[in-house]
This record gives structure tokens, C-alpha cells and sequence, in this order.
């Protein structure tokens, strides 16, 4: 079962941690991680029973902890690959920095369900299905969750057409 999620779901997951780190090999890091904490749950017999959530859930928190953990590094020099030192890349990665900051102070919950409409465009019905709960609850979280991430992040505009988080838009009201 373990190799069939990893084949299932790898780009899945790989495309969430890259949404969120905007950097392949930090992307390519998280996704092996995540792969391993499956593996090793699910030898420790703890197999979650909605594997795409916990997929999702552990990938988004990964993510956000290796945002963190780049911002403390950021103060060593590092030799930057050329395509990098584009002049958005600083502004990008601090967007992301505060959008992970941001997401970190949601509850789990709010957390997963606004990374999933938010960055990867799924309807509420897709997340009441991976979550299994009510699409009621989801959109509970998805509006408590919203108005925290507005509250903290007054400054930054997120718009559908931006390579952010498209947060605000999309059936807010509709499955």
C-alpha cells in the first residue's frame, strides 16, 4: 500500500510543497520527507484513514517549517544559482514568508482547508471529501480561516491572477 500511495501522490505533493516554497529542491526535499513520515506511520501501524489529507496536511506543514527555516539561514551568504537573482526573487521570497507566517497562526484545520482552495483551487466538495466532514465545516474553516490570514496580512494583495495564493476568490458560496 505504501508504494502505490507514494506512486498515486507524488506529484501531488510535490506540486503543493512547490506551490508554497516556490523552489524545486526545497520542494523535492519536502516531498521525500513527507514520504517518509508516511512510511513510517503506516509501519508503526498507524495508517491515517484519509491518506490525500494527511498527504496534504503534513506537506503544508513541512513547507512552512522549511519557510522558517530559510529565513534563519537567509543570514548566511550563499552562492545564489543565476536564474535566482531575478529582482522579484527577494520580494517573491518574502511574500511566501509571510503567507507561511501567516498560515502558521490558523489551526490545522483552517490551515488545510484554505492551502487547498487557496493554492491548489479545489471546491469545497473536493475538500469535504478529503477531509471527510461536512462541506458546511469547510466552509466554516475556509471563512475563519480567510479573515485571520486578511487580519495578519493587511499590506499584501492576493488575486487570482497572481503566482500567490489566489486567497478570496473562487465559490466561496457554492460546493
Amino acid at each position: 500500500m505504501s508504494h502505490g500511495v507514494f506512486e498515486q501522490n507524488r506529484a501531488q505533493v510535490y506540486a503543493w510543497a512547490y506551490r508554497l516554497l516556490q523552489n524545486h529542491h526545497d520542494a523535492l526535499d519536502v516531498t521525500q520527507e513527507v514520504f517518509i513520515k508516511w512510511w513510517r506511520a503506516n509501519g508503526e501501524g498507524s495508517v491515517p484513514a484519509n491518506p490525500l489529507g494527511w498527504l496534504r496536511r503534513v506537506t503544508v506543514n513541512l513547507a512552512i517549517d522549511g519557510i522558517r527555516s530559510a529565513t534563519r539561514r537567509r543570514s548566511i551568504p550563499a552562492t545564489q544559482h543565476p536564474a535566482q537573482t531575478e529582482a522579484s526573487e527577494p520580494a517573491r521570497r518574502e511574500t511566501a514568508r509571510q503567507i507561511a507566517a501567516a498560515l502558521e497562526t490558523l489551526t490545522e484545520r483552517q490551515r488545510s482547508v484554505v492551502v487547498a482552495k487557496a493554492f491548489d483551487g479545489c471546491t469545497f466538495a473536493e475538500i469535504a471529501e478529503q477531509m471527510d466532514v461536512a462541506v458546511a465545516t469547510v466552509k466554516s474553516h475556509y471563512l475563519r480561516g480567510l479573515q485571520a490570514l486578511r487580519n495578519k496580512l493587511p499590506t499584501l494583495r492576493l488575486t487570482e491572477s497572481s503566482a500567490t495564493p489566489r486567497v478570496g476568490s473562487g465559490d466561496q458560496h457554492g460546493p
